[in-house]
């Protein structure tokens, strides 16, 4: 019957520390999981934000009463042959 000593013990635990040098996130003193590193100046950019906001969001556009829609290309596409003026003046 073989026991594991205590030099078996303290070489495979340096081993292990070895691995997982780098691999982890070490804690920080003072901190928790639930640590709340915003800044006060972050905090009130996002506070500013309004509920449902959306980057880059295009809002409906309306001709004449007509709502122009885009397209998925974001592109719109409108007749104006509607409001055009003859040429032949």
């Amino acid at each position: 019957m073989s026991f594991v000593t205590d030099s078996i013990l303290k070489t495979a635990l340096g081993k292990i520390k070895a691995w997982g040098e780098g691999k982890f996130v070490a804690q920080e003193s003072g901190k928790g999981l639930s640590t709340n590193d915003y800044t006060n100046a972050d905090k009130t950019k996002l506070n500013g934000v309004a509920t449902g906001a959306q980057a880059n969001k295009i809002e409906t556009v309306k001709v004449n009463g007509t709502a122009l829609t885009p397209d998925s290309s974001k592109a719109v596409n409108v007749d104006l042959s509607a409001y055009a003026k003859s040429a032949d003046v």
